[in-house]
């Protein structure tokens, strides 16, 4: 049986379910929610559920999305734009630069004491910059399991 088989009552028996489904994915997509995870859960339970959870968004989550809607080409412009600073940044403090010996100033000293002068800072500058990139390490690896961890033990991720 193909779908041109079917009568006009058969096919809107097929397609008005579907509706409130589809306009509650859309504007679950176009507006923004208190979290990120309520975001996507409703929006799974459109699609997973597919009569009920559409109605359920209409009666339920759309008062719980924000009144006006969102840019999402702009979002994503701006995601990216912070991806490639944090990209740059990462280059920047990457171990690279750290191997990369320093001019030492001159001075009236020993080689012996300059030389040791010149170990003691290097060493402290490529402490300050692990010491930079861990944390900004943690920070990114903590944001990214909180926006998108809904509850799984599989969500952990590993470094």
């Amino acid at each position: 049986m193909l779908i041109s088989d079917l009568s006009s009552e058969q096919l809107l028996m097929l397609i008005v379910p579907a509706l409130p489904n589809m306009w509650a994915l859309k504007h679950a997509m176009y507006h923004d929610f208190p979290t990120p995870k309520e975001k996507y859960r409703w929006m799974m339970a459109c699609v997973f559920i597919p009569c009920l959870g559409g109605l359920a968004y209409y009666f339920v989550g759309r008062r719980h999305a924000s009144k006006e809607k969102v840019d999402i080409r702009a979002r994503i412009e701006a995601e990216r734009a912070r991806a490639a600073e944090e990209k740059a940044a990462a280059v920047d403090a990457s171990p690279e630069s750290e191997n990369v010996p320093s001019a030492a100033p001159l001075s009236e000293s020993t080689p012996v004491e300059s030389g040791a002068a010149e170990i003691s800072a290097s060493s402290a500058s490529v402490t300050e910059k692990r010491n930079v990139r861990s944390s900004v390490a943690e920070k990114t690896s903590r944001a990214g399991v909180d926006d998108w961890s809904f509850g799984c033990p599989d969500d952990v991720r590993k470094p």
